[in-house]
Order: structure tokens, then sequence, then C-alpha cells
């Protein structure tokens, strides 16, 4: 196992370049205070790009159980934390995370930020903030 830049660590990589099969961070809560749900922004693009496993993210479901605008922000339905209970992909205890997701419309963001909506979202379950919407099965479930 080798270490990258910044604290990363690839898992299973071999001597020579190449994608490494998982990535997950050296220090979780100290590493980058700028992280938003727990991602790179390179990790955020790989992950809806469909490469979720390859950064270490697993599907699960989550309830939404409140959520709260960010100002400033200039996503048109605002940008928002979302306060989620996970069912653990697992079957191991369910926790509660914070998710941030900005929407295109209020009507999406009261869609999919009311108490009580189920979430797709995909989630390390060895780091609890590590966790985004997975919104390729945002349409899938009709959420």
């Amino acid at each position: 196992m080798r270490s990258g830049k910044q604290g990363e660590q690839l898992v299973g990589e071999t001597d020579h370049p190449g994608f490494p099969r998982v990535w997950r961070e050296a220090k979780h809560e100290t590493m980058w205070p700028e992280l938003v749900n727990g991602l790179t922004a390179r990790q955020t693009e790989l992950a809806l790009a469909g490469g979720g496993a390859a950064v270490g993210l697993e599907p699960a479901m989550a309830t939404v159980l409140a959520a709260d605008e960010v100002t400033p922000n200039s996503a048109p339905g605002g940008t928002w934390d979302i306060t989620v209970r996970v069912a653990a992909p697992d079957d191991g205890p369910n926790w509660n995370a914070v998710t941030r997701m900005s929407f295109g419309s209020s009507e999406r963001r009261q869609k999919r930020t009311a108490a009580g909506t189920v979430l797709p979202v995909l989630v390390d379950p060895d780091n609890h903030r590590r966790i985004i919407v997975d919104v390729s099965r945002l349409s899938e479930g009709g959420a």
C-alpha cells in the first residue's frame, strides 16, 4: 500500500501508475477542512460519474431528517445541507450524516429535502462523513 499526496491512501495500487481501485483519506476529520460531503472535488466528480466504488463509496438509502439552506449560494433552488439517517449498506448500525446538494429549482429542492423523503446515497461505511446523494439513482426511484 502506498500513500499519495495530501494523505490520500491508494489501497491495492500496484507499482505502476493507474487508477486506484479504492481511494480513502488517511485522516478523515482533519485532512482538508474545505471538503464538502467529506469528499474532495475530484472524488465527488468520480462518484457522480459512476465511480463511487473507486473512491470507497457504497450505495445506500437515507431518509431526510432536516434541511438548512447554505448562504451565500448561486443555485436557482439554493444549496442545502441535508441531515439524513443512513441505512447502513453492510447491515451495520444506521447513522446520521449531513450531505450538501444544490438544486436547479425550488420545486426540486422541496421534493428532495422534505422530512421523510428517502434518497439514494453513496456512503463510506468506515467514515460516516463521506456521503453524497447518488443523482444517477434519483431518477430510478422517482425522487
